[in-house]
């Protein structure tokens, strides 16, 4: 289950709990447009780190930052960005 904590109309954290074992929090870091640039974990340490492309294609990232809110902080799902009516893919897909 994913739990996103919002404060000042922003995401600043998320906490994963997976069916079984102990629950994971993070805590977001935005960037100029609202993507999610980074997740830290509690003790401070960067969990991942990642930038973007103009239209959100991935630009490098570094660790992992397990969160369904990327570019410009839209839901992101199988490679494609949910911007209410519809759904845009960013640039190639990995792999």
């Amino acid at each position: 289950m994913w739990s996103y904590y919002v404060f000042g109309g922003r995401q600043v954290a998320v906490r994963v709990t997976p069916a079984s074992g102990p629950s994971d929090t993070g805590y977001l870091h935005r960037e100029h447009l609202g993507s999610t640039a980074a997740r830290m974990d509690s003790a401070g340490a960067t969990e991942g780190y990642r930038r973007y492309e103009p239209f959100g294609e991935n630009r490098g990232q570094t660790g992992t930052l397990n969160v369904h809110y990327l570019y410009t902080g839209q839901m992101t799902e199988n490679y494609l960005y949910y911007y209410g009516a519809r759904r845009r893919q960013s640039g190639r897909r990995p792999g």
